[in-house]
Formats: C-alpha cells, sequence, structure tokens
C-alpha cells in the first residue's frame, strides 16, 4: 500500500469507523455510554460496512516474503479481540475483513467463531468465503 495522505487518511478513517462501530469514543478510546444512535445494530452493520468499502479501495495483494499480514497468528486472543470478532461477526462484516483486521489467519478466525459459539463448525467460514 502506497502511504500517501490519501491512504493515511483513509486508515485514520477505518480507525474512527472501527472504534464508532466498537461502542469506543475514538476522541476518548472511553464507551459510548447510554442507547443512542450508535448502538443501533442497523447504524453499526453500516459503520462495518464503510470500513469494508475503505479497506477494499486500496487492498494491494499482500506479499508472502513478509508476513505482516499474520503478525498476531499464534498469540493469545484477548478479551477485547474477542470483543471486536463478535461485533464485526454479528454485523455481517466481510469475512476476508475481519482477518485481515486481525492480522490472523482465516482458519484462525474460524475456530475462533467455533469457540464463541457464533458458529457451529469450522467449514461455516467456508461457506461464508463463497458469498463475501
Amino acid at each position: 500500500m502506497d502511504h500517501s495522505y490519501e491512504s493515511i487518511q483513509r486508515e485514520d478513517a477505518r480507525q474512527i469507523l472501527r472504534q464508532l462501530a466498537l461502542g469506543i469514543d475514538p476522541r476518548t478510546s472511553s464507551p459510548i455510554r447510554g442507547q443512542g444512535l450508535i448502538h443501533d445494530p442497523l447504524i453499526i452493520r453500516a459503520l462495518f460496512m464503510g470500513i469494508e468499502a475503505l479497506t477494499e479501495h486500496d487492498i494491494p495483494p499482500v506479499p508472502d516474503t513478509t508476513k505482516e499480514h499474520l503478525r498476531r497468528a499464534g498469540q493469545p486472543w484477548s478479551q477485547q479481540e474477542d470483543e471486536q470478532l463478535r461485533q464485526e461477526f454479528s454485523a455481517g462484516m466481510n469475512i476476508q475483513i475481519i482477518t485481515e483486521s486481525h492480522y490472523r489467519t482465516q482458519g484462525a478466525i474460524a475456530s475462533r467463531l467455533v469457540h464463541l459459539k457464533l458458529i457451529t463448525h469450522k467449514n461455516e467460514v467456508r461457506d461464508l468465503l463463497a458469498w463475501s
């Protein structure tokens, strides 16, 4: 990915949208309290779709030689990462984008979805990939 001003702006926008979708105030990094607009499932889904649209705009092929895209592979899952995965999956976020945002393999995401009881078998991820 080129590190032009525009791509940096997109990364900042993705981060802000991700925090809002997870119910976090991007200015303070604290949870957004109450039951306002930001907690509406349609709004959350729209935010994740915005993240996906920004990401699809500038996804270059990841070079196999760096493995930077798998930097979290094999590391333990935090409660915060589990919650992020729950939110992304429940909002219908593209499974490939979820994989990239967690820096883990599709197999790791599938296993974690089973662990979190969001799917019953890892093969369900393959079906999701077919239509994503």
